[in-house]
């Protein structure tokens, strides 16, 4: 499957980027060997931003949805 990245976020260490796509998930990318770990579905539509905030990512979607993942990318809230 092909994806089309929208926005993009890095681990303060900068050993993970979070890549939000079009389709309404974000990827999970190791920068050391540029391999995608795993997709997780945020929203309905697009993501639009991406905050890696200490251990949780926060994401903002196409249809006016915010949610926070944690540590393990288990969605802890949504609004």
């Amino acid at each position: 499957m092909v994806r089309q990245i929208s926005c993009v976020a890095f681990s303060e260490d900068h050993e993970v980027m979070y890549a939000g796509t079009t389709t309404g998930d974000f990827a999970v990318v190791v920068t050391k060997d540029r391999k995608m770990r795993r997709t997780i579905t945020a929203c309905r539509s697009g993501v639009l931003s991406l905050v890696v905030w200490g251990s949780y990512v926060l994401v903002g979607g196409g249809d006016g949805t915010v949610s926070l993942f944690d540590g393990t990318l288990v969605r802890q809230a949504h609004v």
